[in-house]
């Protein structure tokens, strides 16, 4: 939600941060560590070895810690703020109340300030759409094979210094066809469809079966892995609209699986 100020046009709303992270965003972010963690301060230690890259012999007290990275975030390049996320994510281990309490205050700071970057999962996201955010988080939850496949085309997505995209791409579809095979015993899209809709009693309208018949390539010969092992440039934004997409998919499937289920245990 807009600040009040911006609201009556006293100050202009923040462009979109991407490249860059004010002077107020960064106290933000540094303050949703606090807010969370503040105690835990053997993950500061842990970040002051392996993401300010400083001497395990030099680790400081506690108090002195929490003051060298509150000025850390106030000084350091944008992206290393990302950096130190992600390596305290993974400290936790992913789970415990304060690891989703992080999140919470992190994804709001960067909701916020209008910052091109979401939080999901234990990665820092180019996404600014919370619930395309939500779809993501959510297909990496599904366990076995298919997270294993939307993890990595997280990480290949969003990698900062070498972004994959064709392979992201190809992770991303993976996953769908993972899921299929587990649900169905085939890796046909289009024929898992009609099954789970003939299933559940509900069928799919045949433009939403033609849809994602396309999109997958199991309607033409070749389909778009053939397409993805061509030359031609594979991009940011279609990556991001395979990761999206094929997100919502396995969400969406997963759905129609448990309506059978629950269906069938009531016959």
């Amino acid at each position: 939600m807009k600040r009040f100020s911006e609201r009556y046009g006293i100050v202009p709303p923040k462009e979109l941060q991407v490249n860059e992270l004010d002077r107020e965003t960064r106290i933000e972010l540094w303050n949703a560590y606090y807010i969370a963690f503040q105690p835990k301060c053997s993950y500061l230690a842990s970040a002051y070895v392996f993401v300010a890259k400083e001497r395990m012999d030099q680790i400081m007290s506690n108090t002195l810690l929490i003051d060298e990275f509150g000025d850390w975030h106030s000084r350091e390049k944008w992206f290393m703020l990302f950096e130190f996320v992600e390596h305290i994510l993974k400290c936790t281990g992913s789970q415990g109340d304060s690891y989703r309490d992080y999140i919470a205050y992190y994804n709001s700071a960067l909701e916020r300030n209008n910052v091109g970057y979401r939080i999901v999962g234990n990665y820092a996201v180019p996404i600014t759409n919370k619930e395309e955010g939500e779809e993501i988080e959510a297909a990496m939850k599904q366990g076995g094979v298919v997270q294993q496949h939307i993890v990595a085309a997280v990480k290949l997505f969003s990698d900062r210094k070498n972004p994959d995209f064709r392979n992201s791409c190809n992770e991303s579809i993976s996953a769908v066809e993972a899921l299929v095979t587990q649900l169905t015993g085939t890796d046909k899209v289009g024929t898992a469809l009609k099954q789970l809709a003939d299933e559940t009693g509900s069928p799919i309208h045949k433009a939403f079966v033609k849809v994602f018949n396309t999109m997958y390539g199991h309607a033409s010969d070749g389909g778009i892995r053939h397409a993805l092992k061509e030359d031609q440039e594979i991009t940011f934004e279609d990556a991001r609209y395979y990761l999206v997409s094929c997100s919502a998919f396995i969400n969406y499937l997963k759905i129609k699986a448990s309506i059978s289920e629950k269906e069938h245990d009531l016959t």
